[in-house]
Protein backbone atom coordinates (compact mmCIF):
# COMPACT_ATOMS: atom_id res chain seq x y z
CA UNK A 1 0.00 0.00 0.00
CA UNK A 2 2.72 2.57 0.76
CA UNK A 3 4.24 1.83 -2.65
CA UNK A 4 1.02 3.02 -4.30
CA UNK A 5 1.49 6.41 -2.65
CA UNK A 6 5.21 6.63 -3.36
CA UNK A 7 4.74 5.98 -7.07
CA UNK A 8 2.33 8.91 -7.21
CA UNK A 9 4.78 11.10 -5.28
CA UNK A 10 7.65 10.19 -7.59
CA UNK A 11 5.68 11.03 -10.71
CA UNK A 12 4.21 14.29 -9.42
CA UNK A 13 7.47 15.62 -7.98
CA UNK A 14 8.77 16.02 -11.51
CA UNK A 15 5.92 18.34 -12.50
CA UNK A 16 5.16 20.22 -9.30
CA UNK A 17 8.47 22.09 -9.21
CA UNK A 18 7.88 23.52 -12.67
CA UNK A 19 4.30 24.37 -11.81
CA UNK A 20 5.41 26.24 -8.68
CA UNK A 21 7.93 28.18 -10.78
CA UNK A 22 5.06 29.38 -12.99
CA UNK A 23 2.22 30.07 -10.56
CA UNK A 24 4.02 30.45 -7.24
CA UNK A 25 5.12 28.16 -4.45
CA UNK A 26 2.39 29.24 -2.01
CA UNK A 27 -0.39 28.54 -4.50
CA UNK A 28 0.96 25.07 -5.24
CA UNK A 29 1.47 24.22 -1.56
CA UNK A 30 -2.05 25.39 -0.70
CA UNK A 31 -3.54 23.41 -3.57
CA UNK A 32 -1.66 20.30 -2.46
CA UNK A 33 -2.70 20.81 1.16
CA UNK A 34 -6.42 21.12 0.42
CA UNK A 35 -6.40 18.20 -2.01
CA UNK A 36 -4.65 16.16 0.69
CA UNK A 37 -7.51 16.94 3.08
CA UNK A 38 -9.98 15.61 0.50
CA UNK A 39 -7.67 12.67 -0.23
CA UNK A 40 -7.71 11.51 3.38
CA UNK A 41 -11.49 11.56 3.37
CA UNK A 42 -11.69 9.71 0.04
CA UNK A 43 -9.28 7.06 1.36
CA UNK A 44 -11.58 6.53 4.32
CA UNK A 45 -14.53 5.86 2.03
CA UNK A 46 -12.55 3.47 -0.21
CA UNK A 47 -11.38 1.38 2.73
CA UNK A 48 -13.78 -1.49 1.96
CA UNK A 49 -11.99 -2.59 -1.23
CA UNK A 50 -8.30 -3.31 -1.55
CA UNK A 51 -7.95 -2.07 -5.13
CA UNK A 52 -10.11 0.97 -4.50
CA UNK A 53 -7.92 1.90 -1.55
CA UNK A 54 -4.74 1.31 -3.61
CA UNK A 55 -6.10 3.56 -6.36
CA UNK A 56 -6.95 6.25 -3.81
CA UNK A 57 -3.46 5.94 -2.32
CA UNK A 58 -1.91 6.30 -5.79
CA UNK A 59 -3.96 9.39 -6.65
CA UNK A 60 -3.33 10.80 -3.16
CA UNK A 61 0.40 10.36 -3.80
CA UNK A 62 0.22 12.77 -6.73
CA UNK A 63 -0.60 15.51 -4.25
CA UNK A 64 2.06 14.68 -1.69
CA UNK A 65 4.98 15.82 -3.83
CA UNK A 66 5.27 18.99 -1.80
CA UNK A 67 8.79 18.40 -0.47
CA UNK A 68 10.57 19.62 -3.65
CA UNK A 69 8.34 22.71 -3.73
CA UNK A 70 9.08 23.39 -0.07
CA UNK A 71 12.80 23.02 -0.68
CA UNK A 72 12.61 25.48 -3.56
CA UNK A 73 10.70 27.88 -1.30
CA UNK A 74 13.54 27.77 1.22
CA UNK A 75 15.95 28.58 -1.61
CA UNK A 76 13.79 31.56 -2.56
CA UNK A 77 13.32 32.98 0.93
CA UNK A 78 16.64 32.48 2.70
CA UNK A 79 19.81 34.10 1.46
CA UNK A 80 22.85 32.57 3.17
CA UNK A 81 24.00 28.99 2.93
CA UNK A 82 23.77 28.63 6.71
CA UNK A 83 20.15 29.83 6.79
CA UNK A 84 19.21 27.49 3.96
CA UNK A 85 20.89 24.50 5.65
CA UNK A 86 19.17 25.26 8.97
CA UNK A 87 15.74 25.62 7.38
CA UNK A 88 16.19 22.48 5.26
CA UNK A 89 16.98 20.63 8.48
CA UNK A 90 13.78 21.95 10.05
CA UNK A 91 11.79 21.04 6.94
CA UNK A 92 13.09 17.48 6.83
CA UNK A 93 12.51 17.11 10.58
CA UNK A 94 8.91 18.24 10.20
CA UNK A 95 8.45 15.91 7.25
CA UNK A 96 9.74 12.91 9.23
CA UNK A 97 7.69 13.85 12.31
CA UNK A 98 4.58 14.15 10.16
CA UNK A 99 5.13 10.74 8.64
CA UNK A 100 5.85 9.20 12.03
CA UNK A 101 2.93 11.03 13.59
CA UNK A 102 0.44 9.22 11.39
CA UNK A 103 1.61 5.87 12.72
CA UNK A 104 1.60 7.12 16.29
CA UNK A 105 -1.94 8.48 15.92
CA UNK A 106 -3.04 5.14 14.46
CA UNK A 107 -1.55 3.28 17.44
CA UNK A 108 -3.18 5.66 19.93
CA UNK A 109 -6.54 5.27 18.19
CA UNK A 110 -6.27 1.48 18.02
CA UNK A 111 -9.69 0.97 19.60
CA UNK A 112 -11.31 3.30 17.05
CA UNK A 113 -10.49 1.11 14.08
CA UNK A 114 -7.76 0.99 11.48
CA UNK A 115 -9.10 3.79 9.27
CA UNK A 116 -10.40 6.30 11.87
CA UNK A 117 -7.02 8.10 11.96
CA UNK A 118 -7.68 9.25 8.39
CA UNK A 119 -10.24 11.70 9.83
CA UNK A 120 -7.67 13.02 12.30
CA UNK A 121 -5.19 13.34 9.45
CA UNK A 122 -7.73 15.28 7.38
CA UNK A 123 -8.27 17.65 10.29
CA UNK A 124 -4.55 18.18 10.84
CA UNK A 125 -4.03 18.76 7.12
CA UNK A 126 -6.82 21.36 7.14
CA UNK A 127 -5.16 23.16 10.06
CA UNK A 128 -1.86 23.07 8.19
CA UNK A 129 -3.48 24.49 5.04
CA UNK A 130 -5.07 27.32 7.02
CA UNK A 131 -1.75 28.12 8.71
CA UNK A 132 0.03 28.09 5.35
CA UNK A 133 -2.57 30.42 3.91
CA UNK A 134 -2.29 32.84 6.82
CA UNK A 135 1.45 32.79 7.50
CA UNK A 136 3.34 31.92 4.32
CA UNK A 137 4.60 34.74 2.14
CA UNK A 138 5.41 34.17 -1.51
CA UNK A 139 9.19 34.17 -1.99
CA UNK A 140 9.07 36.80 -4.72
CA UNK A 141 7.17 39.14 -2.34
CA UNK A 142 10.14 39.48 0.00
Amino acid sequence: LPLSTLVGVAISSVFLGRLSDRIGRKRVLLLLAWISVAGSIVKYFTRATFWGFCAAQFVFGFFLGNLPVSMAYIGDVFQTKGEKERELGVLVSCFVMGNSGGGIIAILMNNSGLFAPLWVGAGLLAISAMATSALMVEGKDL
